[in-house]
């Protein structure tokens, strides 16, 4: 599996996608700059532990979205009680 097509179809095959299918795809969508793509499957993911929360967080310090205020609206976020990125 080279392309993100292809482990799309694989997610899309498995009866049970789990955390660990969830993380690996979220993270090849951020290192394929697909941040739109990464954020619909980290919604809708049935349950998240500390991992895909990593993989997010993590994209963010690494692309320069971690200014006071932009990181502010990321906790929010994840925390739920906002609706938007700072994107």
């Amino acid at each position: 599996m080279g392309t993100t097509e292809e482990a799309q179809k694989s997610f899309g095959d498995a009866i049970r996608p789990n955390v660990v299918s969830y993380t690996t795809m979220i993270s090849g969508y951020l290192k394929r700059e697909k941040l739109q793509d990464a954020l619909e499957l980290f919604e809708e993911m049935p349950e998240r532990n500390i991992v895909p929360w990593s993989a997010m967080v993590h994209w963010y310090s690494q692309t320069g979205y971690n200014e006071e205020e932009d990181s502010y609206q990321m906790v929010l976020y994840f925390l739920g009680l906002s609706v938007s990125l700072p994107i």
